[in-house]
């Protein structure tokens, strides 16, 4: 017996909701709510992590990311998935573990070689995600957007990376980490900048050298510094900076 035009419809309507791509997913719709979460516990780069731990938000968003199919995604919407999910993550962690710290004192250490991470039916470990997905892709501004939950890292944004916004929201993060990073300060008498380690670990990405690093820092500093940059790179002397691994919290 045929069904009824009324049930045949609804059937119809949640068959298209549950077979809908995934590409959603990148797009903005599943992040709104991290978002959310993020203005609401997230103040100058700080956390509050005691109220995060509280909320079943996070644990609501990651297990959004975990029923996700990055897989589908493409440009800034798979480089924002990435992006967020490493945060989220990391803020999970945080509070499965609150009161901690120092990120440093999980997992002897090792916590980013961890394979925990659940996201489309494979498993991943933090540094997977940043080696392996993000870093591949060549932009080294992704290290402005990754959070280690610690003092010395780029400051949590308070809010999510999406697609649409991603390239304006990259280099805000960068600008404020090379200006006003933890113990970030530039000489041009001396022609000597004071910068993260963050610099050295991942020396690769920001260019050739010293040279190449300061080109990079000339991209995202105050206008003085940048001139004074530009006009002799190879004269700047790089010196790193102690990285504070005290956790970012409030």
């Amino acid at each position: 017996m045929p069904l009824p035009t009324t049930l045949l419809s609804c059937i119809l309507f949640v068959a298209s909701f549950c077979l809908a791509p995934a590409v959603s997913a990148g797009g903005g719709s599943i992040h709104q709510s991290f978002s959310a979460l993020l203005a609401k516990y997230v103040s100058n780069g700080t956390v509050n992590y005691s109220q995060l731990k509280s909320d079943k938000g996070l644990s609501e968003y990651v297990q959004k990311l975990t029923a996700s199919n990055p897989q589908s995604l493409s440009g800034n919407e798979e480089k924002a998935f990435w992006i967020n999910a490493y945060n989220a993550f990391t803020l999970q962690l945080i509070i499965d573990n609150w009161p901690v710290k120092s990120i440093r004192d999980l997992e002897g250490g090792k916590v980013w070689d961890k394979k925990w991470i659940k996201i489309g039916g494979l498993m991943y470990s933090l540094n997977q995600i940043e080696n392996d997905i993000l870093r591949p892709k060549g932009d080294a501004r992704v290290h402005y957007a990754l959070v280690c939950a610690a003092k010395g890292c780029p400051p949590l944004r308070d809010e999510a990376f999406l697609a649409n916004s991603l390239d304006s929201q990259l280099d805000e993060q960068a600008r404020q980490y090379v200006r006003s990073g933890p113990g970030h300060s530039y000489s041009t008498s001396s022609m000597t900048a004071n910068v993260s380690q963050l610099y050295k670990w991942y020396a690769k990405d920001f260019g050739k050298g010293a040279k190449g690093l300061i080109e990079h820092l000339a991209k995202f500093a105050t206008s003085s510094v940048a001139k004074a940059m530009r006009n002799n790179p190879s004269a700047w002397k790089i010196e790193y900076v102690t990285y504070d691994w005290s956790i970012n919290g409030r």
